[in-house]
């Protein structure tokens, strides 16, 4: 009883924190082992706070301290015997095991602790000498996909309910945004600005209606500031309320770049990347900074990087890939990356002036008509308005191809 009272006292504060959005509550216990060696067990646990903190970092999941998992398992307490005390929604369970002469394999399971189903399990190599150069790598693996597989759970419960938590509506409109069409970048918004008028302490909402309003304002080509302004407010709000969140920070970054504020926009990103290093939109999104700020090898770099952590991703991948290879001459590269995206309208200028650029007029001349459709009254002199380049003859090449294409 004394031992339930001690974890319920060093916990109350935890639990209160809890906001009203009611985050997912992330359990992590230390590793068990069938092995005594002493490095392994300091590399192991070691490999549990740095999950904790990257998942922690996501800012979407309220994670336990390593402390309390470990105080659990010193007391001999199970984690069926803590739910009654400490609430939480998934457990993620960590065994080392020896495979063979000096190497050994860590095992993670993660639960869905009410229903018991496990979610996602893996298994990794520890070998003593190799383990501390794949470590960055291992956790950012490991981060990803218990990321991933926890959204996944949130997102299969029916959203239909009134008391549905503002975390959910984020996710709902998360997953709709995943296409960068107009209708549905406009849905997204409805869901998180539900989200916010549910709960006006989750940051990521604001995050959320931040993004949709850059994006309406470069799907539709606008030439106006005000969706921008309005993004920009948006995203200072959600760094207001936690600034521990890089999101609000990414957001910041991306409408800089899009009102041509290149230092301060490059700033923001590696203020976001230092709270966020694993997460690959983040890294996206500068890839795409560094590419409009001149930079398309040190973009290039940064972009295969995001998709390593991100290898089913997004729409806007696409169109940042393509950009920094049409940035680098390399045309054919740049059609190959949008043929994923080559119906969506918002594909068709860069395609366009690829196929230009290669003397491919017939397919120039289909995609140029793709853009007089999709954009009424566009010209390429827009361009120098819309595209935030920070040298002039960035912008000047794609023009130079749009109108080999057979555009104004």
């Amino acid at each position: 009883m004394a031992d339930h009272e001690k974890v319920n006292k060093n916990t109350v504060a935890q639990n209160e924190a809890q906001d009203l959005a009611d985050k997912p509550r992330v359990l992590i216990l230390p590793p068990d082992s069938v092995i005594e060696t002493e490095l392994m067990r300091r590399l192991s646990f070691g490999l549990i706070e740095d999950i904790t903190v990257g998942l922690a970092r996501y800012r979407s999941f309220s994670v336990f301290s390593p402390h309390t998992g470990q105080s659990l398992s010193a007391m001999g307490m199970s984690a069926a015997d803590a739910s009654p005390v400490i609430k939480f929604d998934y457990l993620i369970n960590a065994i080392i095991k020896p495979r063979g002469n000096a190497d050994f394999s860590l095992s993670f399971r993660l639960t869905q602790f009410s229903s018991k189903q496990v979610l996602w399990a893996a298994e990794y190599p520890l070998n003593i000498s190799t383990t501390t150069k794949i470590f960055g790598s291992m956790v950012s693996n490991i981060l990803q996909s218990l990321a991933s597989e926890i959204e996944r759970s949130e997102l299969s419960q029916p959203a239909t309910t009134e008391d549905v938590s503002a975390y959910r509506m984020f996710l709902e409109g998360t997953q709709i945004l995943k296409r960068h069409d107009l209708p549905s970048i406009r849905r997204s918004r409805k869901w998180f600005s539900a989200a916010a008028r549910r709960t006006e302490s989750f940051a990521p909402s604001f995050v959320g209606i931040s993004r949709t309003l850059s994006l309406e304002w470069l799907v539709c080509a606008r030439t106006d500031g005000n969706l921008l302004d309005e993004a920009l407010k948006n995203a200072k709000k959600a760094s207001e309320i936690d600034g521990f969140d890089g999101r609000g920070v990414r957001q910041q970054g991306f409408v800089n770049l899009y009102q041509k504020c290149h230092d301060e926009c490059l700033e923001m990103f590696d203020q976001a990347i230092a709270l966020i290093p694993n997460d690959a939109d983040c890294l996206a999104d500068y890839a795409d900074a560094l590419a409009h700020s001149g930079k398309p090898i040190d973009a290039h770099k940064k972009m295969l990087k995001a998709i390593e952590l991100n290898p089913l991703n997004p729409d806007f991948y696409d169109w940042i890939f393509a950009s920094i290879y049409f940035q680098l001459e390399n045309y054919q590269e740049a059609i190959r990356i949008l043929q994923n995206v080559k119906d969506n309208p918002a594909s068709a200028r860069i395609l366009a002036a690829s196929h230009a650029m290669l003397g491919e007029h017939e397919q120039a001349r289909f995609y140029s008509q793709v853009v007089r459709e999709s954009y009424p009254g566009f010209t390429t002199m827009m361009l120098h308005q819309i595209i935030p380049n920070r040298h002039k003859s960035d912008t000047d090449r794609i023009i130079d191809g749009l109108r080999a294409a057979g555009l104004p």
